[in-house]
């Protein structure tokens, strides 16, 4: 399904994640065209939406907007 994906796409990886297996992240982010793989090996399932990546691309975002 996501090879056939034309809308753009952030992936967001937390390489400690307990909850989800971070290469499911990568392996989708792969076969996205056009996508951004965001990673954190240092984050975990809970702490990613407070990841200075997370945080710096979001923040880059919203000033290119």
């Amino acid at each position: 399904m996501a090879a056939g994906m034309a809308t753009p796409c952030t992936v967001v990886v937390a390489g400690k994640d307990d909850v989800l297996d971070p290469d499911n992240g990568r392996r989708l982010a792969a076969a996205w065209r056009g996508s951004l793989l965001l990673e954190d090996p240092e984050a975990t399932h809970r702490s990613i939406l407070r990841s200075a990546v997370t945080l710096e691309a979001v923040g880059a975002l919203a000033r290119s907007a």
